[in-house]
């Protein structure tokens, strides 16, 4: 008896039709092909980087930068509230004698309530910053603070 041709010849293997295993498990063709995928896409990501750090190195100075360059000024803390989007920030609102106070964003939630934040002096404000937007918020200065060597102690730095 000859075999007949109306049989169903063998059903091909997932790893040669691209479909997962029934089992659901991912064939090591197709893990093969995502470590390759994710490979291609890192080295991409380390080529734009190092072109970017490339473009960013602004020439060293040509003259030694020195604490002069720095613009500190005595401030006031007039309101200080939470950052809306952000468990680390503090919006403070500080008169350092210019017609409109400074909205600066400080981290410092970690180390003062905002009681302790609003019954603060005279702090010192570093004003010769770019704006900078923190979390969708612009910030306009620095306030200035210490901390001990491993930063489980942040203090602010009080003008004499």
């Amino acid at each position: 008896a000859a075999a007949t041709p109306s049989a169903t010849p063998p059903a091909p293997s997932p790893s040669t039709t691209g479909t997962p295993p029934p089992t659901g498990e991912i064939s090591d063709e197709q893990k093969k092909l995502a470590a390759a995928k994710r490979a291609a896409k890192k080295a991409q990501k380390n080529t734009n980087r190092t072109a970017t750090q490339t473009k960013k190195s602004p020439p060293p100075p040509d003259t030694p930068l020195t604490i002069t360059a720095l613009d500190i000024r005595v401030g006031k803390i007039l309101s200080c509230e939470p950052h809306p989007a952000s468990e680390k920030l503090y919006v403070e609102q500080v008169d350092v004698g210019e017609a409109e106070p400074r909205q600066i964003l400080s981290g410092l939630r970690a180390f003062y309530t905002l009681e302790e934040m609003r019954a603060v002096g005279s702090v010192l404000v570093l004003c010769n910053l770019k704006k900078r937007n923190l979390v969708g918020v612009p910030s306009h200065g620095m306030v200035l603070c210490a901390s001990n060597a491993d930063h489980t102690r942040v203090e602010f730095v009080v003008p004499p």
